[in-house]
């Protein structure tokens, strides 16, 4: 996974500080978020603007923030031994409609197309890939496994799911969603 070194590096670099520092900076991080114009005015959380080498509109940015959130805290929950429940549904459509917009773009138009059928509450269809050529392969996956994909926290070869069609097509389009993960 392409972020694995930062990953490393964040972690090496948080043990050395106490968790109470770790998560005043993070609560810090997001009232500063918050405070920005952009936070309130839909016209200015329209505009793009890049980060992490990513542009989009400030709003995105602010989802992808609220989908590493929800990540992290899974993965405290996690090593605490606590359940952390899903996203509400509304959120998860947020997550999944950006998920899937910047899938398709690192596809990018030449790709074999894919039909992306997400299940759950939020879930929907999306036919990733190139637009001039049939759907190839089809993939059936559950809605948080697909956003744990993305987040680096499922494997590609271990996530639960249905497919039909080109194998290699289905395996480019999972493996491609891992390669998104930031942290």
């Amino acid at each position: 996974m392409r972020w694995t070194a930062r990953t490393h590096e964040v972690v090496a670099y948080e043990h050395t500080r106490p968790p109470a520092e770790t998560r005043e900076a993070w609560r810090t991080q997001a009232h500063g978020l918050l405070a920005l114009p952009e936070a309130g005015d839909e016209q200015l959380a329209a505009m793009a603007t890049t980060l992490m080498g990513l542009r989009l509109p400030v709003a995105d940015h602010y989802v992808i923030r609220a989908f590493e959130t929800w990540v992290h805290a899974r993965d405290i929950g996690r090593a605490l031994g606590r359940a952390v429940p899903p996203p509400p549904p509304v959120h998860l459509q947020r997550f999944l409609g950006l998920a899937v917009r910047i899938l398709d773009l690192a596809l990018g138009p030449d790709a074999r197309p894919v039909l992306l059928s997400v299940e759950g509450e939020a879930g929907g269809d999306w036919v990733l890939g190139s637009d001039a050529e049939p759907i190839a392969a089809e993939l059936v996956l559950e809605a948080t496994d697909f956003l744990l994909l993305l987040g680096g926290r499922q494997d590609p070869d271990e996530i639960a799911r249905g497919q039909a069609g080109d194998a290699a097509a289905a395996q480019r389009l999972l493996e491609t969603a891992t390669s998104l993960a930031w942290l």
